[in-house]
């Protein structure tokens, strides 16, 4: 079932009204990101924008692209400075032969490696936060071409204190019970949650590096977050069993890279899926504001402008400043009567990931996380053979390969 708003196409004066434009801008820029079930219906003098209360759509890649050109904007001196660090033959061509692979998973320890990962990151659409607490940054290099290269990069980092979908995956139960009318703490609860969080990390960064995003590349990537090496250096440098991993794909229902890898163990024998996907009480949604076109953002400050109920005085830095437009955003959809919900270019997809079902019952008691499960990570060669099962390219050499220089995308 839709919902929908009903908008007046014209103003006292006969002239197309701000609210018409701006909603016809809103609803050509949600078509753009991917949104199918966005309708914009004229009747007469009337307008009526409909849309689905359940937002299932992927981001188009239209939306993508436009994420990444916003990330890469104004950075093309940063850039080609960060190029210039890098260690030297980075960027020459090699013949990349995707039978020869070999991960080896390092840690970042010196500043060459962090240089390297800082770099990669700026490859990926969605900034992600690389100064949280337990913050640990992991190369994952080739060694089994002609010269070893970069092939991915991982960031691993504290999760959040509160997240739904991984709540309910792991039956915690909740922090604030009611006796009577009285809300009480439940501190039984509260220090399950305090304890368990030592052992849960968040995948904050997990992709490939040009050019190896080809072939599933990035599901072998995703494997290697629970390898050995990254595993056994949590446990020894915070102190705790790394038992289990959150993650989410910012464009989509789902993230393919985390899907259906076959290397876990399931209780009672066989496999199942490493990361399996996870649900809160209703959809996380991407709102990226600072993605809408010029159009609807002028439409929206022409909506608060004609509104005699709103200073806007208050908005004048729209134009530069990112939180103004937010907020000029926000007001002309509240002033039009279109729900900031409906105005979301995506779903969001959560994930919980561990290698075992021993791993992720421990994280549902004190008991089982004081005395953990012996195996905790996934060998390289499993996750390996994993990702050769299920991509065979009839191709298996790619000659004169290069990693990108995203300077010459920047501007």
């Amino acid at each position: 079932m839709h919902r929908s708003v009903v908008i007046t196409t014209r103003d006292p004066n006969g002239a197309v009204s701000a609210a018409s434009t701006f909603v016809e801008a809103l609803a050509s820029d949600l078509k753009l990101f991917g949104r199918d079930d966005v309708a914009l219906v004229s009747v007469a003098d009337l307008m009526v924008f409909a849309w689905s209360p359940n937002i299932s759509s992927r981001g188009s890649v239209e939306l993508r692209n436009a994420a990444m050109a916003h990330r890469l904007r104004g950075q093309a001196a940063t850039l080609t400075t960060m190029e210039g660090l890098l260690p030297p033959g980075y960027f020459d061509p090699f013949d990349l032969d995707l039978a020869r692979i070999d991960p080896e998973v390092v840690i970042c320890a010196d500043k060459q490696d962090e240089r390297v990962f800082d770099y990669l990151v700026w490859g990926q659409s969605i900034p992600a936060d690389i100064k949280n607490f337990r913050n640990t940054k992991v190369l994952v290099f080739d060694n089994g071409q002609a010269t070893r290269r970069v092939m991915g990069a991982i960031l691993l980092k504290s999760p959040m204190y509160f997240d739904g979908a991984r709540d309910a995956h792991l039956s915690w139960p909740e922090l604030f019970t009611m006796v009577g009318d009285q809300r009480q703490k439940n501190q039984a609860a509260i220090d399950l949650r305090n304890e368990a969080l030592k052992s849960i990390y968040n995948v904050g960064v997990c992709m490939t590096a040009a050019p190896y995003g080809v072939h599933g590349m990035g599901k072998l990537i995703a494997s290697l977050c629970f390898a050995p090496a990254i595993v056994d250096h949590l446990e020894a440098k915070f102190g705790q069993p790394v038992l289990g991993m959150t993650t989410t794909g910012g464009w989509g229902g789902n993230a393919a890279q985390y899907d259906r890898l076959n290397v876990a163990e399931r209780a009672g024998g066989g496999h199942r899926p490493l990361f399996a996907r996870t649900h809160g009480a209703r959809p996380s949604l991407n709102f990226p504001v600072h993605l809408f076109s010029d159009a609807v953002m002028q439409a929206a400050m022409q909506v608060i402008r004609e509104n005699n109920t709103v200073r806007v005085r208050d908005f004048a830095d729209f134009a530069t400043d990112p939180k103004v437009a937010a907020r000029a955003f926000r007001q002309a959809c509240k002033l039009v009567g279109v729900p900031i919900r409906s105005t979301a270019a995506n779903c969001v997809a959560h994930y919980f990931g561990s290698v075992s079902d021993a791993c992720t019952d421990a994280l549902r008691t004190l008991a089982g996380i004081h005395t953990p499960p012996s195996v905790r990570s996934i060998p390289v060669a499993t996750a390996v053979a994993e990702w050769r099962s299920r991509f065979k390219p009839a191709a298996t050499f790619l000659a004169s390969s290069a990693a990108a220089r995203l300077s010459t995308q920047a501007t």
